[in-house]
């Protein structure tokens, strides 16, 4: 990986140690950035995190993944990012942000979880992501 890839917060890969996962920290971290590997956005991981799957009738792809999180109070729609996987392009994101009356769809393929964190920071959403149950 190259540190310009990283951003303080981001979850990567540690080979040397087993593959355990490692938040970067610091700049240090950063200068370290060869030593790790990124992380892959996989389904499994998306299900982990809260995501449903759900049917696209009549769609090349069968299924997408969504989550949504709404306001205790006033139960008004925080945020909804749904995850295509394109078998051919593979995964790409969409996030709605109503309170930012806005939508993002990111044309660049999303292969990395560091690369969704990325994501989610540009769009003002606070959303841990989980590696390990």
């Amino acid at each position: 990986m190259k540190a310009k890839e990283l951003m303080i917060g981001d979850w990567v890969q540690v080979p040397s140690e087993m593959n355990r996962y490692k938040r970067v920290c610091s700049t240090f971290d950063m200068d370290s950035a060869v030593l790790y590997r990124p992380i892959p956005l996989t389904s499994e991981l998306l299900e982990k995190n809260g995501f449903e799957r759900v049917p696209q009738p009549g769609c090349a792809n069968p299924y997408h993944w969504m989550l949504e999180k709404y306001e205790e109070e006033s139960d008004g729609l925080l945020f909804r990012i749904k995850a295509f996987n394109n078998p051919f392009r593979g995964m790409f994101v969409s996030i709605d942000n109503p309170s930012a009356c806005e939508t993002i769809s990111f044309g660049k393929q999303i292969e990395f979880v560091h690369e969704l964190q990325h994501a989610l920071r540009i769009c003002e959403i606070e959303l841990e992501i989980k590696l390990e149950d």
